[in-house]
């Protein structure tokens, strides 16, 4: 009975480990676009962000090449405040306008990505602003992705 039981467990352990799913995932995958220009005005980090992740992003062999124009701003904002009028809360809300153009076609376009956040204020100020570094490097990330699922839209569209 007990070497039922090992030969059962056993079983089902091998199972669980070898159909867990696990996949390389391959960056370009998907990718339908080629960016052969990327200009850019407004918040410099930002744009510099999502520059670097849109060109490391796109396919070195798609036909759908892409002239893009990238306008970012960050807006930061009072939330909350206590009783004592201190701030304990702030807003951050980026915004990136990306205007378009494919190569040897006549698409043209525009559209706009946006994504709010909230941080803390901290006892030290340094804090404060290390909370609102990664507020703004997470939402500069939702906003690259975004920006990537659009383009690879439009690409797939033309």
């Amino acid at each position: 009975m007990k070497k039922i039981c090992k030969f059962i467990l056993s079983f089902v352990l091998t199972l669980m480990l070898i159909g867990c799913g696990y996949k390389v995932i391959d960056k370009n995958q998907g990718s339908r676009y080629k960016i052969t220009e990327i200009t850019f005005s407004g918040e410099k980090k930002i744009n510099h962000k999502i520059k670097n992740k849109l060109l490391f992003s796109s396919s070195k062999t798609s036909k759908n090449e892409f002239i893009i124009q990238l306008n970012s701003k960050k807006i930061r904002s009072i939330k909350e405040k206590n009783i004592n009028n201190e701030v304990i809360k702030y807003n951050l809300k980026i915004t990136s306008k990306i205007i378009y153009n494919i190569l040897g076609s006549t698409n043209k376009g525009s559209f706009e990505v946006q994504r709010t956040g909230d941080y803390k204020v901290s006892n030290q100020r340094i804090n404060t602003l290390n909370n609102e570094k990664k507020l703004s490097e997470s939402l500069t990330e939702q906003i690259f992705k975004q920006i990537s699922a659009q383009l690879n839209s439009i690409a797939s569209d033309s």
